[in-house]
């Protein structure tokens, strides 16, 4: 792989631990068209002044969506231990205050808004994302990161295999890579 890239790779998986490893809770907030539509905006604005008000050390960063559309705004919240990640629907900006609070002064869930955990095992009756009746039958593979990084964050991608494939081409020769696409069998509506 080509030595730039990978140095670029480690800097931002060294920066993506970091943040994981910080002791703070992280609040992921889905901002898309749909949930602009549904006021995740004003949610992302309200989570704010409600940490600065509350004076609590909490990082906040904004997220893909979830593909839970007809329940934006949604929101993740990740334990600063790092044990488990739980996302929310309908979090809208009149329930934050209350949100913020069961869910990080007292670090609880809110059940009656949890969609499933996104991270760690089931938790206070909160049972996990899969089982999720919207995320049955669904194997995410292309989009397993959105929801989870900041899609306008070149460094959360690269620290989570973006570019892998890119780094692999770069490494061989263009008749290599056309047969490997070749003998994939892939095909789509680009005309791969």
């Amino acid at each position: 792989m080509n030595r730039t890239l990978e140095n670029l790779i480690l800097d931002a998986k060294n920066a993506w631990d970091a943040e994981r490893s910080s002791g703070r809770e992280l609040i992921g907030v889905c901002i898309d068209t749909s949930s602009i539509a549904r006021g995740a905006e004003d949610t992302l604005a309200k989570i704010r002044e409600v940490i600065a008000a509350k004076n609590l050390n909490i990082d906040v960063r904004v997220v893909g969506s979830w593909g839970f559309n007809w329940l934006e705004p949604t929101v993740w919240v990740r334990s600063a231990a790092g044990t488990h990640a739980v996302l929310y629907g309908n979090v809208t900006a009149d329930r934050v205050e209350d949100f913020v609070q069961r869910t990080v002064v007292d670090g609880g869930v809110v059940p009656e808004l949890a969609l499933g955990v996104i991270e760690g095992n089931s938790l206070d009756g909160v049972g996990l994302i899969e089982d999720h009746p919207w995320m049955q039958g669904q194997v995410r593979r292309l989009m397993a990161n959105t929801g989870v990084i900041d899609p306008g964050n070149i460094q959360h991608y690269l620290a989570n295999s973006g570019y892998e494939g890119f780094g692999k081409a770069l490494d061989m020769v263009d008749e290599d890579i056309i047969k490997l696409v070749l003998d994939s069998g892939l095909g789509g509506r680009g005309g791969g």
